[in-house]
């Protein structure tokens, strides 16, 4: 039971690798991958090995600072459409749930609002995980919340990189609620 991972979307001249789906966790629909965030049109289903398993392997190239030091790997329909992976490449779209559709969560900034309105501060990885369980791809959190705090609609404690950042409602965001 296996399907082919990359590292990014075009990554055909550098490493492919069969893997185990037993060691792939977390999948998930997203369009940016997890080295030099490199974005592409549309969805794909992307997972997550063991930094040293993803080393082992061969498809991890350097020092991994923040999430566990996991690695985001590709699982391309393009190259798991056909026997003898395309059974197990079904079982991990199962895994991740309904395809979204891509244009559906333009309203990110609100939801994020809403969150830290209902729970007030909290951990960087606990709003990314409660944003992800409800559809919304790991690209499109970034994004939104890197925007939102050059802004100053949130304020952030703590490495951007970090998943115990604490994220909070900021003093914009507050003085406009006010007006």
């Amino acid at each position: 039971m296996s399907v082919i991972v990359t590292r990014v979307y075009k990554d055909h001249e550098r490493a492919k690798e069969e893997i185990e789906i037993e060691y792939i966790y977390n999948p998930r629909w997203d369009c940016c991958s997890g080295v030099g965030k490199f974005k592409h049109a549309g969805l794909a289903i992307y997972g997550y090995l063991a930094y040293g398993y993803a080393t082992e392997q061969k498809l991890n190239g350097g020092k991994h600072k923040h999430y566990g030091n996991d690695t985001k790997v590709l699982i391309a329909a393009s190259d798991n459409n056909k026997p003898p992976y395309r059974d197990d490449y079904r079982k991990l779209m199962e895994m991740a749930g309904e395809k979204p559709d891509f244009n559906e969560h333009r309203d990110t900034p609100k939801k994020i609002v809403k969150i830290l309105e209902k729970k007030g501060k909290m951990r960087r990885g606990d709003l990314r995980e409660a944003l992800l369980d409800e559809g919304y791809t790991g690209s499109q959190i970034l994004s939104n919340l890197r925007k939102m705090q050059k802004d100053g609609r949130i304020c952030c404690e703590g490495s951007n990189n970090s998943p115990n950042q604490l994220i909070s409602l900021g003093n914009d965001y507050r003085k406009s609620q006010k007006n």
